[in-house]
């Protein structure tokens, strides 16, 4: 089954164990940026956990520059990182099925493949029909209405892997991969970077979290659904909702891998 979308929200409604891995992996990134003081060390640490939790063996992010595609970073099945200093253009990268990528920054809609090689609008593709992959993703990264570039992954064992309730917190990783690479590009390699902006920096000053709020947030970034939050903290699912309403709308976001990912930016957890 091909699938193409054009927005990246992550569902408040899916299952439990996905919503907990995308809360650690933005708990990592968040992690790294703290304690990586190399930003292609820190590309690598972003990129390994993005096919973490994509669960992808091999990909790619390709950026766009004055309107042309360059492979930036590659990921091989061994989950070894290879920042290219420079990038190379796409046209000239031949690991990777080029048509798909070119058609998802094109269209700018993302492209999920099951199965490669028996579906899709790139069977007979010189790529696919070489090496056959499985599942394919393909992820336009979009910030201010611009495409910054495309996110490439592939399953070369399995089909059906990428599923399109995680396409949110890929679409937040590979936003972070590309505000690194370019500032990499910007001020060169010595660059450390500081204050990443995960998920929209807050441009306003930000309204104190109550104690309560602090504490919904603390398990809501555990994994807790709202019913098992009300349990812990002996209050109704309703007032649950309500207090995540009111931290939503003071730290600027519209869900909860997001405010996980602002607070601990914010050293708020």
């Amino acid at each position: 089954m091909l699938t193409e979308k054009t927005e990246f929200e992550t569902s408040e409604t899916s299952n439990g164990y996905s919503q907990v891995l995308e809360l650690a992996a933005v708990m990592r990134a968040s992690q790294a940026f703290t304690e990586e003081t190399d930003s292609y060390h820190l590309l690598s640490k972003l990129m390994s956990i993005l096919i973490e939790v994509a669960g992808a063996q091999r990909g790619c992010f390709v950026a766009t520059r004055a309107a042309e595609l360059y492979v930036e970073q590659i990921v091989e099945a061994d989950s070894s990182v290879q920042p290219l200093r420079g990038g190379i253009p796409l046209n000239q990268f031949e690991n990777v099925c080029q048509n798909l990528i070119s058609y998802v920054a094109i269209k700018r809609h993302f492209v999920i493949l099951e199965d490669a090689v028996t579906e899709g609008l790139f069977t007979q593709d010189p790529y696919v029909q070489r090496h056959k992959p499985k599942s394919v993703l393909g992820l336009p990264i979009i910030a201010q209405g611009e495409l910054q570039g495309v996110l490439y992954l592939e399953n070369n064992l399995t089909s059906g892997v990428f599923a399109a309730e995680r396409l949110g917190v890929l679409h937040m990783l590979a936003s972070q991969i590309n505000y690194v690479q370019r500032l990499l590009g910007y001020y060169g390699s010595s660059q450390s970077i500081q204050e990443p902006k995960f998920g929209g920096a807050l441009t306003s000053p930000m309204t104190p979290l109550t104690e309560r709020e602090i504490e919904v947030l603390q398990w809501m970034a555990a994994g807790l659904s709202n019913k098992e939050i009300a349990v812990r903290l002996v209050m109704s699912a309703g007032t649950v909702k309500v207090h995540m309403r009111n931290l939503f709308g003071k730290l600027h976001v519209n869900n909860r891998v997001k405010a996980v990912t602002v607070a601990t930016q914010l050293n708020l957890l």
